[in-house]
């Protein structure tokens, strides 16, 4: 909250206008700040104030006055005099101390928001409610900037806020005692020259207030506010690819760092014995002989094959993404394996399905996320229906294949066990997986009843909740199914 050094300049400028000397106390009546070079006394006084319904009060010819924190007493601000203009000098200084209160504490939440929002630690629907409330436009251009001193024990922080000014849309927050993150916000058609601009501005004027080792790295412009941790992640790398790559430049960009996003995959050493092997003492830039389709590689990146993760990659996955999150022990097995199947093709949609999810139960608060819930909250985003180009055929064919045995025996009256189970999963997967109708499949499996139909998907239904053998071998020819597909 406000710190004592600034209710001290506070009241300090308010002498110098009123010519009345002031005491600032906290609710214990101890000192806080004052003008006087002689304590005021009745401090004990204040503290008896304190527990009054009285906002001001006339004691032993001081005026006391409440200075509040979300309707509680915070401080008691003290003037010597008991007329009328020591009442009213009291009065304005208690009102100007108290708007001060107000004006940094929603510095302070938007810090806050700002410093969660970095970390990815709000949910979508947070980051639009609490933007609203701070009076933050939530669809404005803005790039996240990393500023890095060498100096230790420098106040770079408010050296960026008084240099960038009060007024300013930008939201400049601390990461450690050298580190400084600026988003910046941009006017429509603002790109890459606009921001260099931004950042020599800034290098500038740290270098002039007598820092070394200044450093700045930004990321790529993003358009709406949920995408500023992005924008964040990417400066966060461009700072520590370009200390290894890019030593001798000052100011680097995300979209600058070429092959080096790959390699600093690697741990750091590997990094700095990959470049000396290939680069030496020069940088990617640097190499002007080297025919330019392969520079141009170096500098821009290298383009490679990316395959989407199978079925068990998905399953860790997901489970990687909810680590640490509201719905980390409320999912089962079933609901993970659900999301893995409804999301085949890449990461990009599964981190997008576990956000809906995590949306959807902070607002429901359910006491564990079942796969009828999981259901109801991604039926409309995730791809429910990935095997709804299978006909019965190519089920019963997938299962034949699984079992070793015929497509023909699936269709028989045959009732011995070797047959019975195959052809009770292969009706639950045209049933539950296809979305098949129960006469259409019956019509399909030897003109079986419907009932016939239902009572089988109705028993594998349970011996997948029972059994881990059928589980796996339900999940094994969806695998088939994909693999077809």
């Amino acid at each position: 909250m406000i710190s004592n050094q600034i209710l001290q300049n506070t009241i300090d400028g308010l002498k110098t206008i009123a010519r009345v000397d002031f005491e600032v106390l906290d609710t214990e009546g101890k000192e806080v700040a004052t003008t006087a070079e002689v304590p005021f006394g009745g401090r004990a006084e204040a503290a008896e104030f304190v527990k009054s319904q009285a906002d001001s009060q006339e004691i032993q010819g001081c005026q006391f006055f409440k200075i509040y924190d979300d309707q509680q007493p915070e401080y008691v601000l003290v003037t010597i005099g008991s007329d009328e203009n020591a009442y009213l000098v009291g009065k304005m200084a208690a009102f100007q101390i108290q708007n001060l209160m107000i004006a940094y504490k929603e510095r302070f939440d938007k810090d806050n928001f700002v410093k969660n929002l970095l970390l990815d630690n709000l949910l979508l629907i947070d980051i639009y409610s609490r933007a609203k409330k701070l009076h933050i436009q939530t669809e404005v251009n803005r790039v996240a900037m990393i500023v890095e001193t060498d100096n230790k024990d420098s106040n770079i922080l408010e050296m960026l806020r008084s240099f960038l000014g009060v007024n300013s849309l930008d939201f400049i927050t601390a990461v450690d005692e050298r580190d400084v993150i600026v988003v910046k916000d941009l006017s429509e058609g603002d790109g890459v020259k606009e921001i260099e601009k931004a950042a020599k501005a800034m290098e500038s004027f740290l270098k002039k207030e007598g820092m070394t080792g200044i450093r700045v790295a930004y990321g790529t412009v993003v358009k709406e506010i949920k995408e500023v941790s992005r924008s964040y992640k990417e400066a966060k790398m461009a700072m520590d690819v370009g200390k290894i790559f890019f030593d001798d430049r000052s100011i680097i960009a995300y979209s600058q760092l070429g092959i080096g996003r790959l390699i600093y995959q690697l741990p750091i050493p590997l990094c700095k014995m990959f470049i000396k092997e290939i680069f030496g003492d020069k940088s990617p830039d640097d190499l002007k002989k080297i025919e330019e389709r392969l520079r141009s590689r170096f500098m821009w990146g290298l383009p490679v094959d990316i395959y989407p993760p199978d079925f068990n990659l998905r399953c860790e996955i997901i489970r990687s993404k909810v680590k640490n999150t509201s719905i980390e022990n409320k999912l089962n097995d079933d609901v993970i394996e659900y999301i893995a199947n409804s999301c085949v093709n890449d990461v990009r949609h599964i981190e997008g399905t576990i956000n809906r999810l995590l949306a959807y139960t902070a607002m429901m608060v359910p006491d564990k996320i079942t796969l009828d819930f999981a259901n109801e909250a991604l039926n409309d985003y995730v791809n429910t229906n990935i095997f709804i180009n299978n006909s019965i055929s190519s089920i019963q064919s997938a299962v034949a294949e699984y079992f070793k045995i015929s497509v023909d025996d699936l269709k028989s009256k045959r009732r011995t066990n070797t047959v019975v189970k195959p052809r009770h999963i292969a009706m639950y997967l045209c049933r539950n997986v296809a979305n098949m109708s129960l006469p259409q499949i019956g019509k399909d499996f030897g003109k079986r009843d419907h009932t016939t139909v239902m009572h089988a998907c109705n028993k594998i239904e349970k011996d997948i909740k029972e059994s881990k053998e059928t589980k796996l071998i339900v999940e094994s020819v969806k695998k088939i199914l994909l693999s077809d597909n």
